[in-house]
């Protein structure tokens, strides 16, 4: 199907629980759980894909996959739970079971323009420098503020 999924690049875990959304899926064997904005792709395969808000998936809608068939959404449960940051150069994210969503939230393109200075210092300095800096204790509290007024931004124009 032309699907690549990179390698993460840099994780980020929110501290506070958020609102999430936990998805049942035919042929998976535990639930996907993202947050309501998260972007997930609804389709028949990767090439004809249709990038939705997970608050936007409805019953019966089929999650794209890796290889062979889509899978169906048979049930969607509000739930909270913490959130995870995870980004990659290719924006597609495989899960277990195949399913392929976007490591993005909103818009993906905005999130790629926001997260272009990691991307940057990963490709320049290489995994190690960059670890370092992100889990620096003083740059990591600069994300998580930057990070919590970003999550209002969205939940404010979503």
């Amino acid at each position: 199907y032309g699907t690549v999924c990179s390698n993460v690049y840099y994780k980020f875990s929110h501290i506070e629980n958020s609102d999430t959304l936990s998805f049942t899926i035919n042929g998976t064997e535990s639930p996907l759980v993202f947050s309501n904005s998260h972007i997930v792709y609804i389709g028949r395969n990767f090439n004809e894909r249709s990038p939705t808000l997970a608050k936007d998936v409805r019953i019966g809608d089929k999650l794209v996959t890796k290889e062979g068939p889509s899978k169906e959404v048979i049930s969607v449960t509000p739930t909270m739970g913490g959130l995870v940051n995870i980004l990659t150069f290719n924006p597609h994210l495989e899960l277990k079971d195949g399913v392929i969503v976007s490591g993005y939230s909103i818009d993906e393109t905005l999130n790629s323009i926001l997260f272009a200075p990691f991307r940057m210092m990963y490709r320049t300095f290489g995994a190690k420098y960059t670890s370092y800096i992100i889990e620096n204790t003083t740059f990591n509290a600069l994300l998580r503020e930057v990070d919590r007024y970003f999550s209002y931004s969205i939940n404010i124009i979503s």
